[in-house]
């Protein structure tokens, strides 16, 4: 799904506590989780950074994206130093701090993985419900 190799998940799994948890032949992955190991790899490969140096943030990244009920793809992961965060892609980059960051758009990889994980399939879109919402009491 993410492009990553079995040996460099292995290497990875070394030093992301988080990755060393989901091993083994029935290891499941959340839609979060893909997202992280996208965004690794484009950290790892696409900038040349080793995971032993962002290994704290990668962590953080993995856990931030864990919590995460929906994704959007106009978020930006940033990695800082021990520390990650998720903001939308407007926010002015000096409300960041001026610690060193890399920047990952996660547009690219959501739409990649919903064509992975869809193959091809279209969904209709959501018809509105017939009835208004209401409470139910006991």
């Amino acid at each position: 799904m993410t492009g990553i190799g079995q040996e460099a998940l292995r290497h990875w799994r070394r030093h992301v506590p988080y990755l060393a948890a989901k091993s083994g032949k029935a290891a499941r992955f959340s839609f979060g989780d893909l997202v992280a190991l996208a965004v690794t790899r484009e950290i790892t490969e696409g900038l040349g950074v080793g995971i032993s140096q962002v290994h704290d943030g990668i962590e953080s990244l993995f856990r931030t994206l864990a919590q995460q009920t929906v994704i959007r793809p106009d978020t930006v992961a940033v990695l800082q130093g021990r520390v990650s965060s998720l903001v939308v892609a407007d926010t002015q980059l000096s409300a960041l701090s001026r610690t060193p960051a890399a920047l990952v758009p996660l547009g690219t990889i959501i739409e990649d993985l919903q064509a992975k994980l869809l193959d091809g399939i279209r969904l209709p879109p959501q018809s509105v419900l017939p009835f208004s919402a209401e409470a139910v009491s006991q």
